[in-house]
């Protein structure tokens, strides 16, 4: 059985994990049960962060400022390729168009999931939590 034991919470009386996810994170439970999420990756809710590495990239808190602060255009709701633009020129994404091991237009064309030429809140969020960086 797993359970789960938020920062100052009672050791001797931890929290099973169903509740609490059911409570705090119901999107993880959609990742870890729905789409086997590999079991030896740990989870790091955004609640409980450390500097680890897999806490600067699995955190799907971030996701949704991430989506606004890109969101900049006449498109309300919707990225357009230039507004993501930014996303794909910064860190590990920038390295990989760099070296021609990621394409820009391929990655927008498959995060439109609804062929719309646009990219929706929802369909970032697909596109964040299984292209991490």
């Amino acid at each position: 059985q797993w359970f789960a034991l938020s920062p100052g919470a009672n050791p001797d009386m931890p929290v099973g994990a169903g509740p609490w996810l059911d409570d705090n994170a119901a999107c993880c439970k959609h990742c870890v049960w729905d789409l086997g999420y590999p079991l030896i990756d740990p989870i790091v809710l955004s609640t409980d962060r450390t500097n680890t590495n897999a806490s600067l990239h699995l955190d799907c808190g971030k996701f949704e400022r991430e989506f606004d602060a890109l969101n900049i255009g006449p498109e309300p709701m919707h990225l357009t390729i230039e507004e993501m633009e930014p996303y794909l020129e910064y860190g590990v994404n920038k390295y990989l168009v760099a070296e021609g091991r990621l394409n820009k237009l391929s990655v927008f064309e498959q995060a439109d999931l609804n062929l719309d030429n646009l990219i929706s809140k929802e369909e970032w969020f697909v596109l964040r939590h299984f292209w991490a960086p």
